[in-house]
């Protein structure tokens, strides 16, 4: 298939909310070696779950489809412009490329805010709508912690392997 070929599928998905409320209009498809091997429909209503995007649904798919929470050497193919959410989501899980159709400025007529949420992470962290606060001191420390304990523990389970 052509990348016009894995777009149409994305967006025949994103097609799915005329059959099935709670939907919204966007889909995405993950193919790796030619193959799709996850695909997701914007089901946020639907599942009473605001990460569930076309763009994470496929990566997850793809991701129980091959085993791995990594997808390197894939490629995203979404009806629209990746969201900072199913972006970042791109990047954690390793895909190589994400092709897309609709601009942002194709979704913000309907009230999708994601224009809005990229001016957001632009700005200093003082300045942004949401206030995200860290606490410091000994809870800080506690919590630094875990994610180095867990760093050693994996260092050890990584070592073992060779």
């Amino acid at each position: 298939m052509t990348t016009d070929e894995y777009l149409a599928r994305a967006i025949e998905l994103s097609r799915s909310f005329e059959d099935e409320p709670g939907l919204t209009p966007f889909g995405a498809v993950v193919v790796l070696d030619g193959e799709i091997i996850g695909e997701g429909i914007s089901s946020v209503g639907a599942l009473v779950d605001p990460t569930a995007h076309a763009e994470v649904l496929a990566i997850r798919q793809a991701c129980r489809t091959i085993g791995n929470h990594l997808l390197e050497g894939a490629t995203l193919y979404s009806s629209a412009y990746p969201c900072p959410l199913c972006l970042m989501a791109c990047y954690w899980s390793q895909v190589a490329t994400v092709w897309y159709a609709a601009e942002l400025e194709d979704s913000a007529p309907a009230g999708f805010e994601d224009t809005e949420f990229y001016r957001q992470l632009t700005l200093p962290p003082a300045q942004r709508s949401l206030p995200v606060r860290g606490v410091g001191g000994t809870v800080r420390a506690t919590a630094a912690g875990a994610i180095a304990d867990w760093h050693a523990a994996w260092q050890r389970e990584a070592g073992e392997g060779s």
